[in-house]
């Protein structure tokens, strides 16, 4: 019943150019991969995916979802500048402005 569908499903799809990608081991791109979690291990070298939380789809070079992984860099390793923005995480979150802000004490103009 349903692994029947799946199944039909799964070949429908890969016969239309969808492709299911994200592996352990695989070497972290962050134009492909969102890296949710970071460590640093003496096994490895460079900065590898070492969990896959959710695979990412693409069709041809167009990526539909990036995959969902857990990052591991080797210790002492050096980032590439293309992979360091990916990894480093800013406190207020993206598009915050602190001059913005306004203190609980203030009061509005």
């Amino acid at each position: 019943g349903f692994r029947a569908v799946a199944e039909a499903l799964e070949k429908t799809t890969t016969g239309l150019g969808l492709e299911r990608y994200g592996e352990e081991g695989d070497e972290f791109d962050p134009t492909i991969h969102e890296a949710l979690t970071h460590e640093y291990s003496p096994d490895v070298e460079g900065i590898v995916c070492s969990r896959i939380y959710q695979p990412g789809y693409r069709v041809g070079p167009r990526v539909l979802r990036a995959a969902r992984v857990a990052v591991t860099e080797a210790e002492g390793g050096v980032v590439p500048a293309s992979v360091e923005g990916a990894l480093s995480v800013d406190a207020q979150g993206p598009g915050a402005d602190s001059s913005d802000e306004q203190s609980p004490d203030e009061k509005p103009e």
